[in-house]
């Protein structure tokens, strides 16, 4: 805009007059100084519909967010918020405009919350979850995501909200059919171990009978393994553990029914060096019938006769191996028994579970009989009785 000064002679003035430089001059400045401020006042109009543009927009943008957003100043005066405090909580602008920042919530949350606040205007940030005040309905649980930042030297709080129901009551159902298939999982465990205690108790009978000498044998080395894996499942049941197992109760169990079963404990000496290891009961189990089998086989072996001997029992944890040492001095193994322990069905399964552990076996005959079985230990899944035994 520019305003140009013309002399327009006056029709009243009888004696029209020429405007001087110096006037000419001062109407000049006059002008610019009129012109600058039109052009300022245009300026400031165009950047006033500028700022009320972004700030539709930025809102627009707030209000979109899936989440509760809040910014605050230190007063706890709320500054900014979005449409999405009005849906969760049902609060209008107006209530939601009066309320501090802890009026949403009671008890130990209110406490919560406000230490959280604090610790965000000290130059911090806090994420925790608390259950907010609705307008209508129970309190509903909420993640808040909180920070602070400085603006015209004023320190302001901004942060978000997430309704999370439906996350916790999925966690809820998750946790419930989890205890339920806990509970199922153990009914399993002491029902097997009550099934197997029957059969125990069957057979035992069986062996009473008079002139089964052979079948007693055979019943009584059957009635030690059910029981072995009895007490497997028992200890479970009882620790509320359905995946692993304490080996050493285990083993104690399988001590107390082998010197019930044979009778014989003036003779012979048990040194026992066990280690509580925990495994998985697809481990424990192969390893408890091992043991079983070995501590069977030494008992009834080892010192015939009423010979004194001991026998050592070792079981230990290196370095994620199981070792286990069962040795005594006694007259060692019949020359019938192969190096690959064929001519026994007991160590025919020592073999066998010792495979299924993808266990080292290690037998030393020079002095009485020595075994020693080392394994990784893990989890492993799926059966533990899978067998592959070989007659010969």
């Amino acid at each position: 805009m520019k305003i140009i000064i013309r002399w327009v002679p006056c029709v009243y003035d009888s004696d029209p007059k020429t405007l001087t430089d110096q006037q000419l001059e001062s109407l000049q400045i006059l002008a610019n100084e009129v012109e600058t401020h039109l052009r300022l006042r245009v300026n400031q109009d165009q950047l006033k519909e500028q700022l009320l543009q972004e700030n539709k927009f930025n809102q627009k943008v707030i209000n979109s967010l899936p989440v509760n957003f809040f910014m605050y100043n230190k007063k706890g005066e709320l500054i900014r918020w979005n449409d999405n405090i009005k849906r969760t909580t049902g609060y209008s602008d107006k209530e939601i405009k009066q309320m501090q920042p802890e009026d949403y919530f009671e008890n130990e949350d209110r406490e919560t919350v406000v230490n959280n606040i604090e610790h965000v205007f000290e130059g911090g940030e806090a994420m925790f979850e608390a259950n907010v005040i609705v307008k209508d309905g129970p309190p509903a649980p909420f993640i808040f995501s909180i920070s602070s930042f400085e603006m015209d030297n004023e320190t302001y709080m901004i942060g978000t909200g997430q309704d999370i129901s439906e996350q916790k009551e999925t966690q809820y159902k998750l946790a419930r059919s989890s205890k339920e298939k806990d509970v199922l999982l153990a009914e399993i465990h002491h029902r097997v171990k009550n099934n197997l205690a029957v059969i125990s108790g069957i057979m035992q009978l069986e062996t009473l009978q008079d002139g089964v000498t052979d079948s007693e044998k055979a019943l009584m080395n059957t009635i030690l393994r059910i029981r072995t894996m009895a007490r497997v499942h028992e200890v479970m049941y009882e620790k509320e553990d359905l995946t692993h197992v304490a080996l050493e109760e285990v083993i104690n169990t399988i001590v107390e029914n082998i010197k019930t079963t044979y009778r014989r404990t003036d003779n012979i000496t048990l040194s026992s060096k066990v280690k509580d290891i925990i495994l998985n009961v697809n481990q424990a189990i192969p390893l408890g019938l091992i043991i079983n089998e070995l501590l069977k086989n030494a008992w009834k072996h080892a010192y015939p006769d009423g010979v004194k001997g001991i026998i050592d029992l070792e079981l230990n944890e290196y370095d994620g191996d199981v070792v286990l040492r069962i040795a005594d001095k006694g007259q060692g193994l019949s020359e019938d028994i192969g190096p690959n322990l064929k001519g026994s069905i007991g160590l025919t399964f020592v073999e066998n579970f010792a495979s299924q552990l993808n266990a080292e076996l290690d037998i030393n005959r020079e002095s009485g009989t020595e075994y020693n079985i080392r394994f990784k230990k893990r989890d492993v899944k799926g059966s533990s009785s899978a067998l592959n035994i070989q007659y010969n």
